[in-house]
């Protein structure tokens, strides 16, 4: 949850959105548990900057590696963060959107 803000909205295919550290973090964590999640090829599209607003709007493979063995599965995605900088400075994630590229 470092890199979300306390309020991160995260918004899946298929799936509701997950709103706040409530329901993100017990998410990632069983996730984690279960996947391996790598990205490459990863490129920015765009990212504007406003004040301590940005947006990035990117894309990448996602190779997801099940933990209980097979083999990984490959998707290309597209991305848009919403980010928000701090009163310490740092950009956390304050909306995270993916699709996959079909």
């Amino acid at each position: 949850m470092a890199i979300h803000t306390p309020d991160a909205v995260l918004m899946f295919p298929g799936m509701p959105a997950l709103t706040g550290a409530r329901e993100i973090k017990p998410f990632i964590q069983e996730w984690c548990k279960t996947y391996r999640f790598d990205i490459v090829d990863l490129r920015t599209d765009d990212l504007i900057v406003k004040d301590d607003v940005a947006i990035h709007r990117y894309r990448g493979t996602a190779v997801i590696t099940s933990r209980g063995g097979g083999e990984p599965r490959r998707d290309s995605r597209k991305y848009v963060d919403v980010l928000r900088r701090g009163a310490d400075g740092r950009w956390k994630t304050a909306i995270h959107i993916f699709n996959k590229n079909e």
